[in-house]
């Protein structure tokens, strides 16, 4: 049996040739449809959110931490420590902003994260 590409998670020819290599050398593919889980309003969101409404991957949910939403049955299972943001592309999930950025970055946009371990760390610097 031969192995299956996985599917892109890029829409134009470019992207998806990138998204190929990246499949090979163990890089996430991601979905195209990531949720972000938080309030709009917290800064803690805002990066992530921000990431996947440039890079068009996804989409935003409102959980209101004001009425304990974080904290019901179905989000704890998510994200025990309960907090926001939380993150879930297919069945990855992920929570904290630095580490959302990350994931979404390799995934979607890799070139914003940096090409080298030199830009990356610059990056992971500024996070």
């Amino acid at each position: 049996s031969s192995a299956q590409a996985p599917e892109p998670c890029h829409h134009n020819v470019q992207q998806h040739f990138a998204a190929m290599g990246a499949a090979r050398s163990g890089q996430p593919t991601g979905t195209g449809k990531v949720v972000i889980y938080g309030m709009s309003i917290s800064g803690n969101v805002m990066p992530p959110m921000l990431f996947i409404l440039d890079n068009k991957c996804g989409s935003m949910e409102e959980m209101n931490i004001m009425t304990g939403e974080h904290k019901s049955p179905q989000k704890l299972a998510l994200n025990p420590f309960g907090a926001m943001p939380i993150m879930k592309d297919g069945d990855i999930v992920l929570a904290e902003s630095n580490a959302i950025l990350r994931y979404l970055a390799k995934c979607y946009n890799p070139a914003s994260y940096g090409l080298n371990i030199k830009e990356q760390s610059n990056t992971d610097w500024a996070l």
